[in-house]
């Protein structure tokens, strides 16, 4: 008997490391929320913010690997409501680090495992396009600006070639799904509440511009169109909540890219939408044009957004509307690349060479003032080798279900992209490359038919013991 009473005590001390951490963080996220209320997101609030959440991620990542990047892929679009108003940019620079660093651990482990999928074509012209970037950033005016920049993409690399290598099964594609979209479900209550009670809209051309918990309206709007296009493609193939939650985004999604007035991401959404339609929905043709004279019908402010493309110039002779602007900076920012044809200028140079510090808007212009000739070679490799991967999907998926579904929704992403990255910034907008890449990385995982084993199990740790033993 008295044995029996002494047994627990172990099992206690055992435990007893994990119920401080787990109390320690509570205490940390209760002072997170007192700071925040009574000082903001100032840097010592974001600091409390971000070791908890590194705490989690490091935990929930050293558990089961899978679950960490689905958890980063839910919480990233709240994390940089935090930089409003100048905020620092802690918490999604640290989650950036982190997932850089979790998913080559976890490679390391699959390598060592004996379970690594071969990479494919597109991921190794990602990787390409990492290095050169990272070669032109040694030969930049500030070495330390752009390495941090090709530091952000790095992390949407990284979910790439995460995604390409555990997404083997449908049950696990269906699980990246559901985390894409649950990530928009905060963002679209805060849009919601800024339409409501008009805070934190951007002014453009008179109008209240919904941002969610973007910095910007045009960053939010790509992301939504990413979300419509690829849910439009898949909806068909979903039941039961998957299809109520991707069903609500659509909806709710819709709504608010209308209300972030971004001219690009309306243009995009509309290519996206006529892609899917081509490969697999016929009715959405039809819809499609029905649609878009309802809009012009019931919300006249599309109009109003969309009238100043019509004056060319202001009475103070500068351009009359953004296109022409862009026009005009385009060739402001190229002639600022002479002399550094071959590797460009380095990442985020290019945001420097106007009278005011401002984003070329054009992702093609920026390739090549940045990373020259040999950047611009290889992205227009990734864009290239994103719609043959995303077509060879397509072929290897006959009949009705999600991959075919996916593999459309790459392709229609694919189009988005292109024309937005024409007249955007989306090639510096981590956030937004975090999801086009998880999504074309659902569909790579259909076209490399060489698995190993289940990549998805428990976290790095257990494969490096399974390494181990082979």
């Amino acid at each position: 008997m008295s044995a029996m009473t002494r047994a627990p005590v172990p099992e206690l001390l055992r435990r007893a490391p994990a119920v401080l951490v787990g109390v320690a963080l509570v205490l940390l996220c209760i002072g997170a929320g007192v700071s925040a209320g009574s000082n903001g997101f100032g840097t010592s609030t974001l600091l409390q913010v971000a070791v908890v959440l590194g705490v989690l991620l490091v935990a929930t990542w050293l558990r089961r690997f899978e679950f960490f990047l689905l958890a980063v892929l839910v919480v990233r679009p709240i994390l940089d409501i935090t930089k409003a108003g100048g905020g620092a940019a802690v918490l999604s620079s640290g989650v950036a680090a982190l997932v850089v660093l979790g998913v080559l651990l976890w490679l390391a482990a699959q390598t060592n495992a004996g379970t690594l999928r071969r990479v494919s074509l597109l991921g190794r012209l990602l990787v390409l396009l990492l290095a050169v970037m990272t070669l032109s950033s040694l030969f930049s005016d500030d070495p330390v600006r752009s390495l941090l920049q090709v530091a952000r993409l790095a992390a949407a690399v990284a979910v790439f070639l995460a995604v390409e290598q555990f997404a083997v099964t449908g049950a696990v594609r269906r699980r990246v799904l559901v985390a894409c979209y649950s990530s928009a479900l905060v963002p679209l209550v805060v849009g919601v509440l800024q339409q409501v009670f008009g805070f934190y809209l951007k002014e453009s051309s008179g109008l209240g511009r919904i941002t969610g918990t973007f910095l910007h309206p045009n960053a939010f709007g790509f992301y939504l169109v990413l979300l419509l296009v690829m849910g439009a493609a898949v909806l068909r193939h979903l039941d039961g909540g998957v299809r109520l939650l991707v069903g609500g985004v659509l909806v709710v999604g819709s709504v608010e890219l209308l209300l972030t007035y971004s001219r690009g991401s309306w243009i995009a959404v509309i290519a996206g939408l006529v892609v899917v339609g081509v490969l697999q929905a016929r009715k959405l043709l039809v819809l499609l044009p029905v649609g878009l004279i309802a809009v012009v019908l019931v919300s006249p402010s599309v109009v109003t957004r969309l009238s100043d493309l019509s004056q060319e110039e202001t009475i103070n002779g500068t351009p009359g509307n953004s296109f022409l602007w862009r026009i005009s900076h385009w060739s402001e920012v190229l002639a600022g690349a002479r002399g550094h044809e071959f590797l460009g200028l380095g990442p985020s140079s290019s945001d420097y060479l106007g009278d005011e510090v401002l984003p070329p808007h054009n992702d093609f212009v920026r390739m090549y003032v940045e990373t020259g000739v040999l950047g611009t070679v290889v992205y227009i490799a990734v864009i290239v080798a994103a719609v043959a991967m995303a077509a060879r999907a397509l072929r290897s998926m006959p009949g009705a279900q999600l991959g075919r579904g996916v593999a459309v929704g790459a392709i229609a992403c694919t189009t988005a992209f292109v024309l937005g990255s024409i007249g955007g910034n989306l090639i510096s907008e981590t956030v937004v490359l975090l999801y086009f890449f998880a999504f074309l990385a659902l569909a790579s995982s259909m076209t490399t038919r060489n698995p190993a084993a289940a990549v998805s199990e428990p976290g790095p740790a257990h494969a490096l013991q399974g390494g181990a033993r082979r």
